[in-house]
Formats: structure tokens, C-alpha cells, sequence
């Protein structure tokens, strides 16, 4: 039966039978039904097999047909389909999505194999990831105090503009993958405020917190100058994050 046939008769039967038949064919033939196959037409044979199977139609796949099926899926599917694959090519695979798409599908990794997956990675990739899904992390849980939110700079930025009480706070997230959150940066952030003319400041990192950063706090609030800093790693320090948020718009 020519491919272009199978094809068709794969796509018109049930996924669990599809996937039957599909591995019952001879490898060669299985390659060149895969390769003929849209990426849609090969999650919904994933979809029909059990884990084993999966993996070895997974492993002939190239990693454009990978991606490829990735983008037909919801998210949650996306990121089971990869955690079941050998993390050598889970890594090949994330190099070729969008960057903006690495830190979603990471998220709805299991939190363990996310670490093992990071270790995986380029460091300056793993950090610029781990990044992205902390400043992702802030604004999710600033979201979840009902403000209005902005991002002046586009979603990648990590200065959020938030409005709440007719006042406007800018919200400087600062990522550290070593080290402590400097005064520098404070100061960094009231000037971004100044030149948005915001009405207060607010820095959010998952850094220590130095003396000379807390000084540079206490001595800006003593001049009335609305900024305050707060230590922000998952939802349990909610109550803090809005806590300082509440402190600047009183």
C-alpha cells in the first residue's frame, strides 16, 4: 500500500488501533509513515500508545518533527511528552523552541526533573530560563491580588507597571543565581520609576538582602520616597510580596 495511503488509513482509525498497525509495520516503513505524517496526525498517534511505544516512535522522530508536535499540544501535554524522553534530547529539543516557550513548557514540569533538566542545560541558557520563570512566578503572584498589570517593555522585561488604588508602582524584578540584591539596583529602579512618574517603587528578587541594600530602604523612605524591597521565591511569600505592595500605595 503506497504511504500516502496508510497515511489516510492511520488518520481515519481510532489511536489506539492506528498505533497498533503503525508499529506492526517494518522500521523502514514506519520512517517513511512518520516522515509523510503532519505533526498533528503524529500527537494523535502518540496519544493512542503506552509509554514504551511512545519512546520508540519518539526516537525516530527528528527534532523538528518533535517540535512540531509540541506546538500542537496543550501545554501540560507538551511538557509529560517530553519528560518521558532521555534528557540529551529533551535539551536538543529546547534549543530549537522559541525561548519564550522554554520557561511555560518547564513549569508544568514535575519540580525534581525540572533541577535534573536545568543541570542538563548551557549554564547561560539555564539561568536566563530560570530567570524568566522567576519574573514569570512574580508577576503571576502579583496577579493574584487583583491588580492591573503592564508590561511598558514587553512580556520579557522584568519591570512590571502595576496599578492599584489610582496609584502606579513599578515592580523591578531582580534574579540572582548567586550572590545579593545591591543598592545599585534599588537606586536602578526608582530612576525607572521617576521617568515612568510612578508613584512608588518596589523591588522583588530572590536574593539576600544586604545591610547596605536595607540602609539605602530605610534611609529613601525616611526622605519619603516610596520604595520598599521585599524576598519573593513561591507562592508562600505571597503575604509579603502584598504586604509591600499595600505599604506603598497607603
Amino acid at each position: 500500500m503506497p504511504v500516502t495511503q496508510l497515511v489516510a488509513m492511520l488518520r481515519g482509525t481510532a489511536p489506539q488501533h492506528a498505533a497498533g498497525v503503525l508499529l506492526a509495520m517494518p522500521t523502514d516503513r514506519v520512517n517513511a509513515v512518520l516522515t509523510a505524517m503532519q505533526p498533528a496526525d503524529i500527537a494523535r498517534l502518540l496519544s493512542g500508545m503506552k509509554a514504551g511505544q511512545r519512546n520508540t516512535v519518539l526516537s525516530m522522530l527528528t527534532i523538528e518533527q518533535i517540535i512540531g508536535v509540541l506546538r500542537t499540544m496543550p501545554v501540560e501535554h507538551a511538557a509529560g511528552l517530553l519528560a518521558g524522553m532521555p534528557k540529551e534530547r529533551i535539551v536538543e529539543v529546547i534549543d530549537g523552541l522559541p525561548p519564550k516557550a522554554v520557561p511555560v513548557l518547564m513549569e508544568a514540569m514535575p519540580p525534581e526533573f525540572r533541577a535534573a533538566l536545568l543541570d542538563e542545560m548551557d549554564p547561560y541558557q539555564a539561568d536566563g530560563t530560570m530567570s524568566t520563570m522567576y519574573q514569570r512566578g512574580v508577576a503571576q503572584a502579583l496577579g493574584r491580588t487583583n491588580v492591573q498589570i503592564t508590561y511598558p517593555n514587553g512580556e520579557q522585561d522584568p519591570t512590571l507597571l502595576v496599578q492599584t488604588f489610582e496609584r502606579l508602582i513599578v515592580v523591578a524584578i531582580c534574579y540572582h543565581d548567586d550572590g545579593a540584591l545591591s543598592q545599585r539596583e534599588i537606586r536602578t529602579a526608582e530612576d525607572t520609576a521617576a521617568w515612568m512618574r510612578a508613584n512608588g517603587t518596589l523591588v522583588v528578587t530572590n536574593a539576600q538582602l544586604t545591610q547596605e541594600a536595607i540602609g539605602y530602604r530605610s534611609e529613601a523612605r525616611s526622605r519619603e520616597r516610596l520604595v520598599d524591597v521585599v524576598t519573593w521565591l513561591d507562592p508562600r511569600h505571597d503575604g509579603a510580596l502584598q504586604r509591600a505592595l499595600v505599604s506603598l500605595v497607603r
